[in-house]
């Protein structure tokens, strides 16, 4: 009879059988062996099949009931120790220590676009351009954080500059606050598109009210083409000029930190 159940030595079982015990009929008993599993678990039963090659031990309990122990879950094998001597206690495994950083934050990170990465400063260089006539900066960044992640700030990269990217996301940065164990950064994802738009329509606006403002102040033009088109050109050029300053504002990325006492629970 053979089971995959391994309930059925979970009730209370004969002791096990030291190697010089006789059957109550004179002969030997067959060698019992004391299993221990990963949860701490002991058998007793006789070892019927026991192959490296394979990811099992087949066993046999005192009731005569057979069963497959997957390794994975067999933590050791021993002999059952003669009578008066003490079982080994299995192996267990130390606890892991973990020692806590004591400048560290715990960042919690939303947002409403998937493609946002969040990337941290790493270095900044900074060098005399000839050609652009001042200061050249240049930004090295590592990736950092995805659009919505938990994760443990260290006291040396709290104090960074963090870069909002993404494909079609409006740049933007932030800083963590200092002295605070838990901080929540809620990004609302603006558009890179739309706020070019808006600055085309901004620059159109402008250029159209110098345009109209200029007619408006020509002596050489006639009042026909002074106030029919000057007037007209000028209160479009402030309606674009207006719209493109909304839509720029509009479609930025907006970035709210919060500091919090505590961290998540």
């Amino acid at each position: 009879m053979c089971s995959s159940d391994l309930a059925v030595y979970a009730a209370p079982q004969p002791e096990c059988v030291a190697p010089s015990a006789e059957t109550a009929g004179g002969g030997p008993r067959a060698p019992q062996r004391i299993l221990t599993l990963n949860d701490g678990t002991s058998l007793c039963a006789e070892v019927v099949e026991d192959d490296d090659t394979e990811d099992y031990v087949l066993i046999k309990n005192q009731a005569g009931v057979m069963t497959r122990i997957p390794r994975s879950q067999l933590r050791r094998i021993q002999p059952v120790p003669p009578a008066g001597t003490a079982l080994l206690p299995a192996a267990a495994t130390p606890p892991r220590t973990v020692i806590p950083d004591a400048g560290a934050l715990q960042l919690t990170l939303t947002s409403n676009n998937p493609s946002i990465l969040i990337r941290r400063v790493t270095a900044v260089h900074r060098s005399f351009s000839f050609w652009n006539f001042g200061i050249t900066t240049t930004t090295e960044s590592e990736p950092y954080c995805l659009s919505r992640c938990q994760r443990q700030v260290s006291a040396e990269e709290r104090n960074s500059r963090f870069l909002i990217t993404g494909d079609g996301v409006a740049g933007a940065e932030f800083r963590l606050p200092p002295q605070v164990p838990a901080a929540v950064v809620n990004i609302q994802a603006g558009s890179t598109a739309a706020r070019v738009g808006g600055f085309i329509l901004l620059g159109a606006g402008g250029a159209m009210i110098i345009t109209g403002l200029s007619l408006l102040s020509s002596n050489s033009q006639s009042d026909e083409l002074r106030f029919g088109l000057g007037i007209p050109l000028s209160l479009a050029g402030a309606a674009a000029l207006g719209g493109g300053i909304a839509i720029a504002v509009k479609y930025r990325t907006k970035v709210q930190v919060v500091a919090t006492p505590f961290g998540p629970r």
